[in-house]
């Protein structure tokens, strides 16, 4: 039994008590713990767990082996590094923070001290992905020379009428917040991603201070790739759409209204996309994973060591905006 600690009650915090609840055989929630005593109740009264007052006051708790980390973008470095000088294994919301060394430092001191680290990429455990994957590594559509990613979505002023969406010190961004979970997908899929070419920026959406809008060239194995990001598609969500192409065949994955597009022998497996993700089913998925590495000692995806190369790809994709240069990612 893997006794968890969740440090933030935000909205993403009920994604992982649903989760959770459905999983009471391998895990239990001893606590929770926010600074916002109203949002720490309510998940309080809403799942009928322990309220903690502090941080220290959950990190002390020698019963929790695991921590969740639902805060803000720009507070994972700050709880992360503190959780793993406590001891403690830690499951982190991307980003795993908001620059890469960062992320390095809190990659080392886990691996140092032997604790886990992981972090919420659940679309490469979605059964769909996994199969594509496996397709492409077994060669069925040959080599891979292309590859193609559109993600158009929309985010109103509401949503960055928040105390941290959009601000540069505490949000992730297009690129590390809304993006991630789809670059990682590409670099996993059909990478590792070698180099970068980014454009874009505060294209639509100019009171913000993140990017609203990329466009970057990659350069994979034996081909080449582009991807077109945006949060500023008015009125709504348009969707995702992925597409491979190798020498013997192709790929495609559609959402929304690219969900027509999808290649035919992909449609019935594109359900668990609907998905809401306040359901707890991607996060299901991952908490399975967290089991597997803790309790069995079995090596998973998505461990921070295994997602580290799509992480590179992000901030090199972040860096190529900002100076206007190719970034060499490099590694796997």
């Amino acid at each position: 039994m893997i006794k968890v600690g969740i440090v933030g009650c935000g909205r993403i915090a009920e994604a992982h008590l649903n989760a959770l609840s459905t999983l009471k055989a391998k895990f239990t929630v001893t606590a929770i713990f926010d600074v916002n005593k109203d949002r720490a109740k309510h998940l309080s009264d809403k799942f009928g767990v322990n309220v903690k007052q502090n941080l220290e006051n959950l990190l002390n708790d020698t019963e929790i082996n695991l921590i969740s980390v639902t805060v803000p973008d720009g507070l994972h470095y700050e709880v992360v590094k503190k959780t793993l000088q406590s001891g403690k294994n830690v499951l982190v919301e991307k980003p795993v923070a908001l620059s890469l060394g960062q992320a390095e430092e809190l990659i080392h001191i886990a691996n140092d001290n032997n604790l886990f680290f992981g972090v919420v990429l659940q679309k490469r455990l979605f059964n769909v992905f996994r199969k594509i994957k496996e397709i492409v590594v077994r060669g069925e559509i040959g080599e891979v020379f292309l590859v193609l990613f559109q993600q158009i979505w929309y985010r109103d002023d509401n949503y960055f009428s928040s105390s941290w969406h959009g601000k540069k010190t505490m949000d992730g961004g297009l690129i590390l917040n809304q993006s991630i979970h789809n670059i990682d997908l590409i670099d996993w899929i059909v990478g590792p991603i070698e180099k970068v070419t980014a454009y874009g920026g505060k294209v639509a959406k100019k009171k913000i201070e993140m990017e609203d809008t990329v466009a970057s060239l990659l350069k994979i194995p034996h081909g080449v790739g582009n991807i077109a990001l945006t949060i500023s598609a008015y009125p709504s969500n348009y969707g995702d759409l992925f597409e491979i192409f190798g020498d013997k065949g192709k790929i495609v994955i559609g959402t929304g209204s690219f969900s027509k597009l999808t290649s035919n022998k992909f449609k019935g497996d594109v359900t668990e996309l609907k998905n809401s993700t306040l359901s707890g089913y991607g996060h299901k998925l991952v908490y399975e994973e967290v089991y597997d590495k803790i309790i069995n000692g079995k090596s998973v995806d998505i461990d921070v060591n295994n997602v580290y190369h799509s992480y590179k790809v992000a901030f090199g994709i972040r860096e190529s905006l900002e100076t206007g240069k190719e970034v060499i990612i490099g590694g796997k």
